[in-house]
C-alpha cells in the first residue's frame, strides 16, 4: 500500500493530494492551496514523501489518515476526534516526562506535584488539541516519538536519564550530620539510620498520632498527619523521595470498609466515605491544615489551586457566569447553581437513614442527624443544653457575649447583624440598582428582585 508521510510530523495519508492539505497546516502562508510538484517544508519531491507499506496500516474512520501502530490511532481519535468519543472533555501532557495523558486538569497538577515537585507551571503549554502536541523528537536520535521523549531503540536511554528525588542513605547521613537527633521516633526511644525507616516506624506503631518535620527548623515545625502528606512535604520542601510502602499499606487497609460488598475507605476525622482511594487522600488534605496557595489581593490562603481561582473570581472580580433560569440568582461556580436548583425542582436527594427524612442539602441532613444523637451539649455559663452544637453557638452568641450593636446613622435603628443594617439603608435613598430584565420594574433590594421573577413564571 502506498502511504505518504509528512516530513514535519507524523501525519501520514493514502493519497499525495491530503498531504499536500496537510503541509499548509506547517507553512506560514496556508491562505491559499499552491499546487506544486515540491515540498516547500524540505525542498524534496512531493514523490519523496511516498513509501510502499506490506504490513498492516490502520485507517481513521473520521478523516483520511493512516496508521502503521493500533496505539498511535487510539490516541489520535482521543485527541483529534474528542467529541465521538468523549465530548466536553480536554486533554493535558506532563512536559517533562511527555509519556502520560490527562484528561482532567486537577490529575495534571497532582501528577506534577507529586512526580516533579512542581506547584507552578504554564498550564496552556501543556494543552493537548492535536497529536502533535504529544509527539516529541527522540532526545537521543531525533526520531519522532508519540508520548515518549525516547524511540523503541532507547528506551533504556530514559530509564538511565531519570533523576527522582534521592532517597539514599548517604543523604540522611547528611541529615544527622547537620540536625541531631532527627531520626529519632518522636512518641518513644527508638532511633533509626534513615528518614525511611524512622517515618515507616511512627505511622504504624504510632497510629493515630500528630507528628512533625523532622527535618524543618525548630522554629517552623510543620504538623504531618497523614502517610501521603509527609512524602509530599519531603519531596517538596527538602527534594527527599520517601519510600514507606509498608505504612501506605498499613494505613489504607485501616481505612477500607465495604458498602454493597464495594470497596470504599472512611475518613478518620469525619463521617466522610470515598469511593477511590484518590479521593480519598485528596480529602484527608482538608483536614491536614497545608494550604499553600494564597491570594495576591488579601492574601487568603487556600487548600487546592482552583479554590483560590474560584476566590479571585468571585470575590475580587465579582463575577457571576451562572444565573438561575428560575429566580435570577447568579453564582460564581456552577456546582452552587445546581444545588441552588434543587430549591425549584423539589429535589431532595439526601435522606436520613434513621428516620427517612429528606433534605437539599448534605449540610442539613448532616445537621439533622444530630437530632438522633443522645449526646447533649450543655452552656456553660445558664446550663441549657442543645442538640445541635450550632444552636448552643447561637445562644451564647446572642445570650452571653456584648456585642457591639449596628446603628443606623440617620434614623438611629438598631440591628444585631450588620447585613440588616445594610439591607435597612435602602430606605434611605431612591436608587432602585436592580433592574427585571423582562419588564420596567426596579427594586432597592436584591431579594426583592429574585422575588418579582416568580410573578413572570407565573404568567409563563
Amino acid at each position: 500500500m502506498m502511504v505518504w508521510t509528512c516530513c514535519k510530523c507524523i501525519a501520514k495519508y493514502t493519497s499525495r493530494s491530503h498531504l499536500s492539505l496537510h503541509l499548509l497546516s506547517h507553512s506560514s502562508d496556508a491562505d491559499e492551496i499552491k499546487q506544486e510538484l515540491s515540498c516547500e517544508q524540505c525542498g524534496c519531491s512531493l514523490d519523496f514523501h511516498s513509501a510502499l507499506y506490506t504490513k498492516d496500516v490502520y485507517h481513521c474512520a473520521d478523516c483520511e489518515q493512516v496508521f502503521l501502530d493500533k496505539f498511535v490511532l487510539e490516541l489520535h481519535l482521543k485527541i483529534e476526534h474528542k467529541d465521538n468519543m468523549f465530548p466536553k472533555s480536554h486533554w493535558f501532557v506532563c512536559k517533562m516526562c511527555g509519556h502520560r495523558l490527562f484528561m482532567r486538569l486537577s490529575d495534571l497538577r497532582r501528577h506534577m506535584q507529586d512526580y516533579h515537585c512542581e506547584f507552578h507551571f504554564d498550564v496552556e503549554s501543556c494543552a493537548v488539541s492535536r497529536l502533535q502536541d504529544i509527539t516529541f523528537p527522540c532526545e537521543e536520535c531525533k526520531e519522532l516519538c508519540v508520548l515518549s521523549k525516547y524511540c523503541i531503540k532507547h528506551q533504556d536511554c530514559s530509564k538511565a536519564m531519570s533523576t527522582p528525588a534521592p532517597s539514599s542513605e548517604s543523604v540522611c547521613i547528611k541529615h544527622s550530620n547537620l540536625i541531631p537527633k532527627c531520626h529519632s521516633c518522636q512518641k518513644c526511644e527508638e532511633s533509626f539510620d534513615n528518614c525511611n525507616n524512622l517515618w515507616s516506624h511512627m505511622f504504624i506503631k504510632h497510629e493515630n498520632s500528630d507528628f512533625v518535620c523532622n527535618l524543618c527548623p525548630s522554629h517552623s515545625k510543620v504538623l504531618v498527619r497523614y502517610v501521603h502528606s509527609a512524602v509530599r512535604h519531603m519531596k517538596k520542601h527538602h527534594k527527599l523521595q520517601l519510600s514507606i510502602p509498608k505504612a501506605h499499606n498499613y494505613f489504607r487497609k485501616k481505612t477500607v470498609i465495604h458498602v454493597n460488598k464495594k470497596v470504599n475507605y472512611k475518613c478518620p476525622d469525619c463521617s466522610a466515605i470515598l469511593l477511590s482511594y484518590g479521593g480519598f487522600t485528596s480529602h484527608l488534605d482538608i483536614h491536614s491544615g497545608e494550604k499553600d496557595h494564597c491570594c495576591h489581593i488579601c492574601k487568603k490562603v487556600f487548600l487546592r489551586y482552583r479554590n483560590l481561582v474560584c476566590h479571585i473570581k468571585a470575590v475580587h472580580e465579582k463575577v457571576r457566569d451562572h444565573q438561575c433560569s428560575v429566580c435570577g440568582k447568579a453564582f460564581a461556580d456552577i456546582t452552587n447553581m445546581k444545588v441552588h436548583m434543587r430549591i425549584h425542582t423539589g429535589e431532595k436527594k439526601y435522606v436520613c437513614e434513621t428516620c427517612g427524612a429528606s433534605f437539599v442539602q448534605w449540610g442539613s441532613l448532616n445537621q439533622h442527624n444530630l437530632v438522633h444523637t443522645a449526646v447533649n451539649v450543655v452552656c456553660s455559663y445558664c446550663g441549657n443544653t442543645y442538640k445541635n452544637p450550632k444552636s448552643l453557638e447561637s445562644h451564647i452568641r446572642y445570650a452571653h457575649t456584648i456585642r457591639q450593636k449596628s446603628i443606623c446613622d440617620v434614623c438611629g435603628k438598631e440591628f444585631k447583624m450588620k447585613k440588616r443594617l445594610k439591607e435597612h439603608m435602602a430606605v434611605h435613598t431612591t436608587d432602585r440598582p436592580f433592574v427585571c430584565d423582562m419588564c420596567p420594574s426596579a427594586f432597592k433590594l436584591k431579594k426583592h428582585l429574585q422575588q418579582h421573577y416568580k410573578v413572570h413564571l407565573k404568567k409563563d
